[in-house]
C-alpha cells in the first residue's frame, strides 16, 4: 500500500501479488466527489471522497452504482509509527451489510 499528497490530491495505492487486482484512488483535499473504478471490479459508477482528515485519521467514503449498488467508510487509522488499520464498513442498497479491519505493519 502506499500512501501520498500532491497538489491538492491523496492518492492510495494498494498493490497485490496477483498482478490486475490492484488499484489506485485519487481523493481531492477539498472533500469534492472523485470518479474511481469500482473496487469489486465491475460496471457502474463509483464516487468517492475524503470525509474528513486529521495528522492519524482519515475517513474516506464511497458509494456505488449498477450490480450491488452501496456505499461505504473507510476509517484508515495510523496506530504507532509503524502500524496502519482501515476499517471498512459496506452497506449494500438490498440491506445487507458487512465490516471489517485490515492491519498494516510496516517491516523495517
Amino acid at each position: 500500500m502506499s500512501i501520498s499528497i500532491e497538489a491538492g490530491v491523496l492518492t492510495v495505492a494498494v498493490f497485490s501479488l496477483v498482478e490486475w487486482f490492484t488499484f489506485t484512488e485519487h481523493y481531492r483535499l477539498d472533500g469534492a466527489e472523485s470518479a474511481a473504478k469500482r473496487r469489486d471490479f465491475r460496471n457502474g459508477a463509483n464516487s468517492i471522497r475524503l470525509a474528513s482528515a486529521t495528522a492519524s485519521r482519515l475517513q474516506l467514503q464511497m458509494r456505488w452504482e449498477g450490480a450491488y449498488a452501496g456505499k461505504g467508510v473507510e476509517d484508515v487509522v495510523l496506530v504507532g509509527e509503524d502500524e496502519l488499520h482501515i476499517t471498512c464498513s459496506l452497506a449494500l442498497h438490498n440491506g445487507k451489510s458487512a465490516t471489517y479491519r485490515q492491519v498494516y505493519r510496516r517491516r523495517r
